[in-house]
Formats: structure tokens, sequence, C-alpha cells
């Protein structure tokens, strides 16, 4: 049943490597463009941030990033594939998918920029998400339709703001 889900045993492996450079260049993309980068900096200078980013990571590796790409990769994306018959089609539809889901957090959260601005949300989580969900749904593609490569992708660009969240101030 998992195996349906890109969960096989037999090539869990595949382009996890990739996706964790994949996930680790992506995350510090985002992070050298952030609001929070000298928060950020700031823990590294502590030295808080080496212990924190893996413990942020580990944290996003079993809740957002499992949930959300067993969901919208493994469930998804694969069985739209099958009902679209293509490959971009289906990519393009979950992207679009993840874009949306994102949507409350782009206006409700006090953290994103566009908190409580519609405009400013639904351009943040339509354009972030999507192109998220592009990455991300192209590494599944990439990985051979192995679920851990875009989890540990996701887990990466999720951990350098949740080491923000979890800082124990």
């Amino acid at each position: 049943m998992l195996a349906s889900f890109g969960l096989r045993w037999g090539h869990l492996r595949t382009g996890v490597w990739w996706a964790l450079l994949i996930g680790l260049g992506l995350g510090l993309a985002q992070l050298a463009v952030s609001r929070q980068r000298t928060e950020f900096l700031a823990l590294v200078e502590s030295g808080r941030a080496f212990w924190l980013l893996p413990l942020a990571f580990v944290l996003m590796l079993m809740t957002a990033a499992f949930t959300e790409e067993f969901f919208f990769r493994g469930f998804l994306q694969d069985r739209l594939e099958r009902w679209t018959n293509s490959r971009i089609a289906a990519l393009l539809l979950a992207s679009i998918a993840f874009g949306l889901y994102h949507l409350p957090y782009a206006y409700l959260n006090p953290r994103w920029p566009s908190a409580g601005n519609w405009a400013e949300a639904w351009t943040a989580a339509m354009g972030q998400g999507v192109v998220g969900g592009l990455v991300l749904g192209t590494v599944f593609l990439g990985a051979k339709r192995n679920l851990v490569a875009p989890v540990v992708v996701h887990a990466c660009i999720n951990a350098f703001p949740a080491t923000l969240v979890i800082r124990f101030n």
C-alpha cells in the first residue's frame, strides 16, 4: 500500500543526496532574501543555530514536510497523473493545489510579510507555493517517485524559518 505513495523499500535512498543538496541550497537562498536573515545570523553567531537547525530539520521531517509531501506528491500528484494521463498536467495541478493550501498561512501567519493583506497573501502563496510545488514535484519525479526525496527538500526549506520559531528565547 505505501508503495503507491512513493515509499518503496527498494529505492528509498534514490535521489536523497541530491535532495539534501537542493534543499540546503533552496533553504539558504530563501534565508538570504528573508527579512529574518539577521535574526538567523544572530543565532549562528551565538552558536545556538548549530543545534537548533538540526532539531528544526528533524521536526520538519516528522511534521509539515512528511504530511504535505505524502498528500501533495504521494497521493495527489500520482493520482492526477493517472487521471489526466499526463505528468506535466499532474505536476501543474498538484502545484497549484499546494499554492492554494498555503494561502491561509500567507494571510494569517504574522511571521509572513503578507499577513493581513489578501492581495499580498495571494501573491505570496501562489508565487512561493506554486513554485515550491513545481520544485518538490519535479524532485519527486526525478527521484523515481521516491517520496523521501521531496520530504528532505521540504524539511530543509522549512528548517531555517522553523529554527527561529523554536529558538527558546
